[in-house]
């Protein structure tokens, strides 16, 4: 019996112990194609989105058509602090603070492309990376004094994920603060969440069963692709620009009662500025009504809109081939504006 329990028990160690070594003592980049999964915090017991302090210099696609022949490799550095977001280094006191998603963090860019790189050459002001990230995460940091109130909050949010802005929250607060920032607490914390993702596993798997993003050819153009296509075109007639204007609002609120000016930038859907390459018969204009409903209501904005298509006339391309997010022309193009304004 005791021989039979050794033999089970070794049959059920064996692969923990092989899975283990994959997962943790092979670079994390071993099997993934971007960088953002490889660092890409799951379990959420670490404070940011990513692994914190980390420096990795990788070559990585797009994340339309990874593996496929329409996949463009390009040479990146990522650079994390101790939260977890990607700065050079923390700014507790930063003078613009930009929050936002994955266009805002720089998928698809190296830490020299990113916007938070190119306004802090545009401006010489103090920038800090707040992304992926809301509104919330911002206050619950401030709630527990991680943050003084920056001069300017630059809001962004890609065109799809408008509808889904969240409410403010002005009671949030980050919990145990302390214990997260210990560097043995967030070493422990990195391995076990590195075999919770279980990369390896979830590589194997879409390479077997052919998973993946469906990326959607351009009928027009066989060398672009989207994400939705047709189905990226937002409702202007409904009640969505009312309620997309009055959440976008109760930010600038809560920015101006703390003492902070706000600043919103919907960074368009790669389909509303190639509308054409994506088989659609007009230029969809959720992003622009919404900037006069917000302008009209006194919240500033940034046209990313009109400084995408300003760059597509004179033959610049904003937005990388094989993946979803802007390019290093776009970030440049948006730094200038915001530097002028």
């Amino acid at each position: 019996m005791k021989l039979f329990v050794k033999n089970v028990a070794e049959f059920l160690i064996l692969p923990l112990v092989v899975l283990y070594a994959i997962e943790v003592m092979l670079p994390s980049t071993s099997f993934t194609f971007r960088v953002w999964e490889a660092i890409g915090s799951k379990s959420g017991f670490l404070l940011g989105p990513f692994y914190p302090n980390i420096d990795i210099n990788y070559i990585e696609v797009g994340d339309l058509v990874p593996h496929s022949e329409f996949a463009i490799e390009k040479e990146v550095f990522w650079k994390t602090d101790k939260l977890g977001y990607r700065n050079d280094s923390f700014i507790a006191t930063p003078d613009i603070l930009l929050i936002g998603d994955s266009n805002t963090a720089g998928g698809s860019l190296s830490q020299e492309e990113t916007l938070t790189h190119h306004l802090k050459q545009a401006t010489g002001l103090a920038v800090y990376n707040l992304a992926p990230a809301d509104m919330n995460t911002y206050i619950s940091f401030k709630n527990e004094g991680v943050f003084t109130t920056p001069r300017l909050i630059i809001y962004s949010c890609i065109e799809r994920a408008i509808p889904d802005l969240p409410p403010i929250d002005e009671r949030v607060r980050r919990k145990y603060l302390d214990i997260r920032l210990n560097p043995l607490f967030q070493f422990l914390t990195v391995q076990f969440d590195k075999l919770y993702k279980g990369n390896s596993l979830e590589y194997l798997k879409a390479r077997t069963l052919g998973l993946g993003r469906q990326a959607i050819q351009s009928p027009n153009g066989e060398d672009m692709f989207f994400i939705q296509g047709a189905g990226a075109v937002l409702d202007t007639e409904g009640d969505l620009l009312n309620q997309a204007s009055a959440r976008i609002n109760s930010y600038k609120i809560y920015c101006n009662s703390i003492g902070c000016e706000f600043v919103f930038m919907a960074i368009p859907n790669k389909e509303t500025i190639f509308w054409e390459l994506a088989g659609l018969e007009r230029q969809p204009t959720f992003v622009d009504r919404l900037n006069q409903k917000l302008n009209s209501e006194g919240t500033k904005t940034i046209d990313a809109v009109r400084v995408f298509d300003t760059l597509l006339k004179q033959g610049i391309v904003p937005y990388h081939y094989d993946d979803s997010h802007w390019n290093i022309y776009a970030v440049k193009a948006v730094a200038k504006e915001i530097a002028e304004m």
